[in-house]
């Protein structure tokens, strides 16, 4: 499916340059954002009528006619198709009910300290030590137990930011935990690695 879109996005972004009278595209740049947007709003009512209507032979030519449309909306914005496969691979990790992954889609604060594409570091909201935060990988994995080869190179960095991030923090030494399931006393279901310290003494596990 990339390749189409790819292909589209390129014919889409030389009508830019092309006279209005020479084809459907170039018209409709033409006369502006706002008529683009008209017409995907026309294209996603006749969308719903057909999917409604229930066939599947309208349901997919209506919804081709849409997609295509966004597509000329995006190209005139100066987007990609590329963009938004970008944004729904962001997602595709993320569960709805999951208190971190609403932290990383950015519905409830944190006191963010680091932020990546792959992880997020936060301090916690209950800190056992002058220091504690947390190092949380954006996609959603719901503990060590669940973890595969794939997301081997993701656990490594995140080991590698825990003594970088400590040094900034101000710590000299520091522990790092990973509660592990319910008997292991994790109570989010999304992996993530504890860092914490400050003062004379670690609190006693």
């Amino acid at each position: 499916m990339n390749d189409v879109l790819d292909r589209l996005s390129e014919l889409l972004e030389q009508r830019k340059s092309a006279d209005p009278a020479s084809s459907y595209v170039a018209k409709l740049y033409a006369k502006g954002m706002d008529s683009i947007l008209k017409k995907i709003g026309e294209e996603a009512t006749e969308t719903v009528i057909a999917a409604k209507g229930g066939n599947k032979e309208e349901i997919v030519y209506e919804t081709a006619d849409l997609w295509f449309h966004t597509l000329v909306m995006l190209a005139k914005a100066d987007l990609k198709p590329a963009d938004v496969l970008a944004e729904l691979a962001r997602r595709e990790g993320l569960s709805a009910d999951c208190i971190f992954c609403k932290i990383v889609k950015g519905d409830i604060p944190s006191k963010k300290i680091y932020e990546d594409e792959d992880v997020i570091v936060f301090h916690d909201i209950h800190p056992i030590t002058k220091v504690h935060f947390l190092l949380v990988p954006k996609v959603h994995i719901e503990s060590m137990a669940s973890c595969e080869l794939q997301h081997q190179a993701l656990l490594g960095k995140i080991l590698l930011l825990a003594p970088q991030l400590a040094k900034e923090q101000g710590l000299k030494g520091f522990r790092t935990m990973i509660n592990t399931g319910r008997e292991g006393g994790q109570e989010v279901f999304h992996m993530h690695v504890h860092v914490f310290g400050g003062g004379e003494t670690l609190p006693r596990i």
